[in-house]
């Protein structure tokens, strides 16, 4: 998944304009691009309440008796905010 989004306006229309507007000017921009990676598991417990069950969990992957691994491939997120 690769979304891309710009901090103030939501809208991609808006930044692909101007980046065409500011590429046929000549103008070189500064970007900072801010790549987000996020990895899932799904962990089965048993417990009397969700609480438990999140608590179980929790001291578990703090503990390292679990590991996020990405096997699976991570969801990746790139955000460009405008600079001013």
């Amino acid at each position: 998944m690769i979304i891309l989004r710009s901090y103030g306006r939501n809208d991609t229309k808006f930044l692909r304009h101007q980046t065409n507007y500011f590429k046929k000017a000549g103008v070189i921009m500064k970007y900072q691009v801010k790549i987000i990676e996020t990895l899932a598991m799904t962990i089965e417990v048993e417990a009397p309440s969700a609480e438990e069950a999140v608590n179980q969990v929790e001291n578990k992957y703090r503990n390292e008796e679990i590991v996020v691994e990405s096997s699976a491939g991570p969801d990746v997120e790139f955000i460009v905010p405008l600079i001013g």
